[in-house]
């Protein structure tokens, strides 16, 4: 498949915000005496205790009908699942590739990367795993990368299904076939592809493909690597 933070400007009048949220202040008067002590309210049934601030929460001992809002906080996001379909979260799937933690173990696994980078906008790992035969690689890496980063940002890459893959076969080659729904402004431009892999001495790589739009395939899920190069 070839295709800041954001803080607040300070106003001129200082406050990050503005004066327009600055605290009232009370008007002059008699000072009231402050409130007696008296007993603890009881608490409310069916209201769980809130947390003092800093306090370690596990999650599950919160009842599932309880009205107290919990938040996830920044340090410690909710598991999202990757862009390639597999059913595992981003961070224990295709980010390490993404990341250059480490090599797709095969074929498929660099293919899903592939796809969930376009997703993520990971372009330079879309160039990254190009094999030295692949026709992009006579080009300008500047040439390149800026038709990847384009359709980074102008397609949305939304489902992939792996139909079929192969190898390698005794000539280092892979091949995975897959269906992948991508969307342009509203406009269905999803395709098959047959891809063709080969190692490059460091990993594995993505040598080149075949394509066909989706919508001439009948029933994509019922295609085979041979079922396709039937169709070419």
């Amino acid at each position: 498949m070839s295709v800041r933070d954001h803080g607040c400007p300070r106003t001129r009048r200082g406050g990050l915000l503005g004066d327009h949220v600055r605290p009232r202040t009370r008007p002059a008067g008699p000072v009231r005496p402050p409130p007696r002590p008296g007993p603890p309210r009881a608490a409310r049934p069916g209201l769980a205790r809130r947390p003092a601030a800093g306090a370690h929460v596990a999650l599950n001992v919160w009842p599932p009908d309880a009205p107290l809002l919990l938040r996830c906080s920044p340090a410690m996001p909710p598991a999202r699942d990757c862009p390639c379909c597999s059913g595992l979260p981003y961070a224990r799937c295709c980010a390490p590739y993404h990341r250059g933690e480490r090599e797709a173990p095969s074929a498929e696994a660099l293919m899903r990367s592939r796809f969930s980078a376009y997703a993520r906008k990971e372009s330079a790992y879309v160039l990254r795993t190009l094999h030295p035969d692949h026709e992009d690689r006579k080009r300008p890496e500047a040439e390149v990368m800026r038709e990847i980063r384009d359709a980074t940002s102008t397609l949305k890459f939304m489902r992939l299904d792996v139909l079929d893959h192969d190898g390698p076969d005794e000539a280092g080659f892979s091949h995975v076939l897959f269906h992948a729904r991508v969307f342009e402004k509203g406009q269905d431009r999803s395709f098959i592809e047959l891809s063709e892999f080969a190692h490059d001495g460091v990993g594995i790589r993505y040598r080149s493909g075949r394509q066909l739009a989706a919508a001439k395939v009948a029933d994509p899920k019922a295609l085979t690597i041979a079922a396709f190069q039937a169709l070419l």
